[in-house]
C-alpha cells in the first residue's frame, strides 16, 4: 500500500449508520452472569435504537426467533436487524471489521486477524469470520491484513493521532516480536494517522494485555480522558500514574495542545473465582446523540459523569450499570463496533 492510499478511521463520535453487537452466549465467559449480561445488552439496544440502527449477530435460529419477538415490542423495532451469524464469543470490538473510508470517501471493511488476545480463549474460528459477514451486510469491499489487531487496542481522534499501548501492540503473542518503530510504521501506512501517542501498561484483571479502551480515550480531537488511581497502595496505582505522567509530558500532546482530563478509577470489584475485575470508566461508547457511560455503584460514578458533562455538551450522557458485563473481563465498549455513516 502506498502512503497516499491510507484509510481514514473516523473517531467514534463521527455519525454512525449503525452499531454492531454479537449476542453473548458463551457460559465460559459469564459462568454466573450470562442472563444479566444478556438483559444489559437488551437495555443497551433499547437506548441505541433510539438514535441509530442496531445490527445483532446471534448464534442460532432459536435465539433469533426469541429476540425478534422480544424486540417487536420496542418502539424502534424497525431499526433493529438480527442476523444468524455464528460466533465463539461476544466481543465485537475486537473480532469485528474496522470500517474506514478510502480517498474517494468509499466505506471499506478492514479484516485483521483475531486470535482471542494471544490465543487465550480458543476456539475463535467463528469469530474470525464475522468481519466478512459484517462487510456483506453493509455491502462493503473487504481489505484483508495478515496481521493480528483488535479494535479495542486503538483509539483515533480523526485528526491524525492514534492512541495505543506498548503492552498490547508490542506483545509477542499477537504478531511475534516487533519493535515500536516497526509497529508504528505499519499502522501509519494503513491508517490516515501521522503519529501515535504510546502509553504503556493496562489495568489489573485486563486479559487483553492493556487495551487502550480501559485506560485512556479521545473525547474530541483535542481532549483525552485518562484513568488515575487515587490510592497509592492499589495494584493499578503505579501503571496508571506512569501512563498519566507519560501523557502530560508527551511532546506530541503538547505540540497538538491536547487537554488531558483525569478520571478516577472505580472501587475495586473482586470476584472470588477470577480475582480483580477490569472495571474502568474509559470503557464508554459514543452513539449518535448519546454517550453510554459505565457505572459501578460507587462514589466515583457521579464524580466522573460530572467531569464528562463539563467536557461533552453535544450529546446526552446516559449512565449504564456495567457490573454484570465486567464479570466477563470486558465492558460496554468491548461489545460494540460502530459502522460510520457514509456521506
Amino acid at each position: 500500500m502506498n502512503y497516499s492510499d491510507r484509510y481514514f478511521f473516523p473517531p467514534e463520535w463521527h455519525d454512525h449508520e449503525a452499531t454492531w453487537f454479537t449476542w453473548p452466549h458463551n457460559r465460559n465467559t459469564w459462568p454466573t452472569h450470562l442472563k444479566d449480561v444478556q438483559e444489559a445488552l437488551i437495555r443497551t439496544i433499547s437506548y441505541i435504537s433510539e438514535v441509530e440502527n442496531v445490527h445483532l449477530a446471534v448464534n442460532d435460529k432459536e435465539t433469533l426467533r426469541l429476540l425478534t419477538n422480544r424486540f417487536s415490542n420496542f418502539s424502534n423495532h424497525e431499526k433493529i436487524f438480527i442476523h444468524h451469524i455464528e460466533s465463539n464469543d461476544a466481543w465485537a470490538r475486537d473480532h469485528g471489521a474496522l470500517f474506514v473510508f478510502d480517498k474517494s470517501a468509499k466505506r471499506i471493511a478492514l479484516n485483521f486477524k483475531y486470535n482471542a488476545w494471544g490465543g487465550k480463549y480458543p476456539p475463535f474460528n467463528k469469530d474470525n469470520e464475522i468481519a466478512l459477514r459484517m462487510a456483506e451486510v453493509f455491502n462493503a469491499e473487504v481489505v484483508h491484513f495478515d496481521y493480528v489487531l483488535e479494535g479495542g487496542a486503538l483509539d483515533f481522534n480523526g485528526s491524525g493521532l492514534l492512541l495505543s499501548t506498548t503492552e498490547c501492540l508490542l506483545n509477542s503473542n499477537r504478531n511475534g516480536t516487533s519493535s515500536k518503530e516497526s509497529v508504528q510504521k505499519y499502522l501509519t501506512e494503513i491508517f490516515e494517522v501521522d503519529e501515535l501517542i504510546w502509553l504503556e501498561n493496562g489495568i489489573e484483571g485486563d486479559d487483553t494485555d492493556g487495551h487502550i479502551d480501559e485506560i485512556a480515550r479521545f473525547i474530541s480531537d483535542e481532549k483525552i480522558i485518562i484513568m488515575k488511581e487515587d490510592h497509592s497502595d492499589h495494584a493499578n496505582f503505579k501503571n496508571l500514574m506512569n501512563n498519566y505522567q507519560n501523557l502530560i509530558e508527551s511532546d506530541l500532546a503538547k505540540k497538538r495542545n491536547i487537554e488531558i482530563i483525569p478520571l478516577r478509577m472505580p472501587q475495586t470489584i473482586h470476584d472470588p473465582n477470577v480475582g480483580v475485575l477490569p472495571a474502568s470508566y474509559a470503557n464508554f461508547y459514543f452513539a449518535n446523540e448519546i454517550l453510554l457511560f459505565p457505572q459501578f455503584g460507587c462514589k466515583a460514578d457521579s464524580y466522573n459523569i460530572g467531569i464528562l458533562r463539563e467536557h461533552i455538551q453535544d450529546r446526552d450522557i446516559i449512565p449504564f450499570s456495567s457490573n454484570a458485563l465486567v464479570q466477563g473481563l470486558g465492558g460496554l465498549h468491548c461489545l460494540t463496533q460502530q459502522i460510520p455513516k457514509s456521506h
